[in-house]
């Protein structure tokens, strides 16, 4: 069957395999450490240019890009996730591609263990995007089918059963930000999250915030009328208390001066208690990415930024990006829809799937592969500042009104005058005799004000 792809790099990076995939076959136990350092080698180097490129990408992405994400038929002009949505899907298919472009079947084992992996490095090290594309290269086109998995190494078994898994749930909306906080604290180092499942996270958040708008709305048409109408009342009052320079009795003071301005206060907090109980505590944040709903995808997209943002990024290898480059340039030129054609490429290029027996001594090259570490940055566990929030609430002049009918109602408070009884040792009295006790009449009461509409 004539190639699948005839690129320069994509060559060359098949030749680097299939040297290595010679001398894995072919070694004894003499030249076994050598022959490990060079995968091991070949593994980091891959993994770390992968690893530096989508950082360099993932970078560049706008926070709020994520955070209000539109689909490209939504949105106008360029996009800042787009390159790294292409990273991905272009690392996925030249995986696939790769692999499916070996029709010798040990061989095809060979290019499958790697890429596991390769995968494996790449989720060690936190970056889940690239991890993510090897591992749906992988799976796709039914590829797995086409392999014959008995030959596979066990160690590299047990990693494709522990990332399947630990992919599974990051890439899962259900589980994918408790995937991405666990993974955090397990591997101590900075994540690249995976976007797509957090952008229908995102898309999903930002549904549920958008009904509660409406419904916070609505509540607001019932309520806000009500409001007005206890400000109207209490601006006629206040206007007519401005205009009235009557004197006011103690008792008729006492009761404006408690029984109604609390009277006042307690319509308003019933209307608004009725306002909260309907949309819940905290209510509905202004902007999306201040409510509730949306807090711990923003927690969780804040810190990746900022960690990744404080790591210095190496340029990645150039043959990697020339690769890359030409698996996407071929995805771009491709004549038809290479979604549907790919599946009959592969089982077309890759009809033998019976492999020859690796060996124990290949084994024990993967088994002797180091575990690569997260990538070490800022780590901290504190809580997130806690920021200000205006929440959607109803228009009222309450607070205003109360406080200056407060004023107006106290200086209207009666003034008491006290009336002295017997004589004062001063002024024209002789004074009082000695153990006579002044005794004080307070003035008669006044009568209460009339004309005044409560």
């Amino acid at each position: 069957m004539p190639r699948i792809m005839n690129g320069n790099a994509f060559v060359a990076i098949e030749n680097h395999l299939n040297n290595l995939f010679d001398q894995v076959y072919k070694h004894d136990k003499h030249d076994r450490p050598e022959i490990t350092l060079q995968v091991q080698a070949f593994l980091d180097d891959f993994s770390e240019s992968l690893v530096n490129h989508c950082r360099q990408l993932f970078i560049n992405v706008r926070e709020e890009d994520v955070i209000y994400y539109k689909s490209k038929d939504k949105r106008k002009g360029a996009y800042s996730i787009d390159p790294l949505s292409n990273y991905s899907d272009t690392l996925a298919l030249m995986t696939t591609l790769l692999v499916a472009e070996q029709e010798d079947p040990t061989k095809r084992v060979f290019y499958y263990e790697l890429f596991i992996q390769l995968m494996n490095s790449c989720y060690r090290k936190g970056d889940l995007i690239s991890a993510t594309a090897i591992w749906t290269g992988l799976r796709n086109n039914n590829l797995e089918e086409y392999v014959d998995m008995h030959q596979i190494s066990a160690k590299s078994r047990l990693l494709w059963r522990e990332c399947d898994v630990e992919l599974e749930k990051i890439n899962n909306p259900k589980t994918s930000i408790i995937a991405h906080e666990e993974l955090r604290g397990k591997l101590k180092g900075v994540l690249i999250p995976s976007l797509n499942p957090l952008i229908q996270i995102q898309a999903n958040c930002k549904q549920v915030y958008d009904d509660r708008c409406a419904e916070a709305q609505e509540k607001l048409k019932e309520i806000e009328p009500k409001l007005r109408e206890i400000d109207r009342k209490m601006h006629q009052f206040l206007n007519q208390l401005q205009h009235d320079n009557s004197i006011w009795s103690q008792e008729y003071y006492n009761y404006m001066s408690t029984i109604y301005i609390h009277q006042c206060q307690f319509e308003y907090l019933c209307l608004l208690r009725e306002f909260d109980a309907h949309l819940g505590y905290p209510g509905v944040a202004k902007e999306f990415h201040k409510d509730q709903s949306a807090e711990r995808l923003v927690n969780l997209l804040n810190r990746c930024f900022q960690e990744n943002c404080r790591l210095k990024v190496s340029p990645p290898n150039e043959e990697v990006v020339a690769l890359l480059a030409e698996v996407d340039e071929f995805n771009r030129i491709y004549p038809g829809d290479l979604t549907l054609d790919l599946y009959d490429l592969v089982r077309e290029n890759c009809q033998e799937v019976k492999a020859k027996h690796m060996g124990r001594d290949t084994s024990k090259i993967m088994a002797g592969l180091k575990q690569p570490r997260g990538t070490p940055g800022v780590w901290y566990d504190s809580e997130q500042e806690p920021q200000d929030v205006e929440y959607i609430q109803p228009a009222y002049d309450g607070i205003k009104l109360m406080n200056e009918l407060g004023y107006a109602i106290e200086a209207h408070q009666p003034k008491v005058t006290v009336v002295p009884v017997g004589r004062m040792p001063c002024g024209f009295f002789k004074g009082i005799p000695k153990g006579q006790v002044v005794e004080e009449e307070p003035m008669l009461e006044l009568q209460d004000v009339q004309g005044i509409d409560l």
